[in-house]
């Protein structure tokens, strides 16, 4: 991330809450402050949440990538704050894996 001055932010020390706040930053300047942060959704509370009109605009669960097992119970994990009138949603991965490409 390249702050005023062409100094760069180093986000490799920070945990997950640290880079979702970080998100959240960016996401309630278009949203107005309507993008909340470990909100309860049906069945947990999820990292980010949107609202719009009383109701989820958007629901998303941030994770640090630590390999396909974790991936994959961070989509039931997801899953579990949905309801059946949520559409937009999303799983937000951050890696600090050099070669990305392993990743996918």
């Amino acid at each position: 991330m390249q702050l005023a001055g062409g100094r760069r932010l180093s986000t490799r020390a920070l945990d997950e809450e640290a880079l979702r706040n970080l998100v959240l930053v960016s996401l309630n300047c278009q949203y107005e402050g309507r993008a909340t942060g470990e909100t309860f959704r049906n069945k947990g509370k999820t990292d980010i949440n949107i609202k719009e009109k009383n109701r989820a605009a958007f629901v998303a669960e941030c994770k640090i990538w630590k390999g396909r097992k974790n991936f994959t119970a961070a989509i039931e994990q997801l899953l579990r704050y949905l309801t059946w009138r949520d559409s937009k949603t999303a799983l937000l991965i951050f890696s600090r894996n050099g070669d990305f490409k392993g990743v996918l």
